[in-house]
């Protein structure tokens, strides 16, 4: 049975639960039905394996707390769900949505970009030109479209040191809507 075919956790029961052993709170993080663990029927999966081993090291070291009372170096230790919740928000892993979390917690917003937390000092850029140039531009208005010029004029003065990047940047950003003419400069 493939990770995708198994049951699904029972929700309503599992958001009204304080804690679990370990391996039952990272099976619910995979959206894994726990009592699969018990029943020995849980095709575990790769995603599965990685975020136990990460977990098991983490509540060994003390950065995943465990439950008063426990052994932290039991791989079946009780962790509390919100804990794990806030613990795995800070290492960017995605859970259900109806995973709990601690009061006043949310999971990290979305990243607004395609390539999620990857960035580079040009892509800043570049995000920095769109917010500027072109957030507010409103194509059917009356104000004409930056051109490109513009564009690499703007990135220039913020810094970016080569012409070649300001203009790729330029052209990168630039609408595929089809050119309107711009009055000459000082005869607007």
């Amino acid at each position: 049975m493939s990770e995708n075919e198994q049951r699904k956790p029972d929700w309503r029961l599992w958001r009204d639960i304080d804690h679990a052993t370990l391996p039952q709170v990272v099976a619910l993080s995979c959206n894994l039905d726990p009592d699969g663990l018990s029943e020995g029927n849980l095709a575990e999966g790769e995603e599965f394996q990685r975020r136990r081993r990460v977990a098991e090291n983490h509540a060994i070291v003390g950065r995943l707390p465990v439950v008063a009372g426990h052994d932290r170096h039991d791989p079946d230790c009780a962790i509390r769900l919100a804990e794990f919740g806030k613990w795995a928000a800070s290492l960017n892993w995605s859970l259900p949505e109806q995973f709990p979390l601690p009061a006043g917690h949310a999971p990290p917003p979305p990243t607004p970009w395609p390539w999620g937390a990857y960035e580079t000092p040009l892509l800043r850029e570049l995000a920095a030109a769109v917010k500027h140039f072109w957030a507010k531009h409103d194509p059917a208005g009356p104000h004409p479209a930056p051109s490109n010029e513009d564009v690499v004029t703007w990135l220039t003065a913020r810094g970016v040191a080569v012409k070649r990047n300001a203009e790729a940047i330029a052209k990168i950003i630039r609408t595929d809507a089809p050119h309107v003419s711009r009055p000459a400069r000082g005869k607007e």
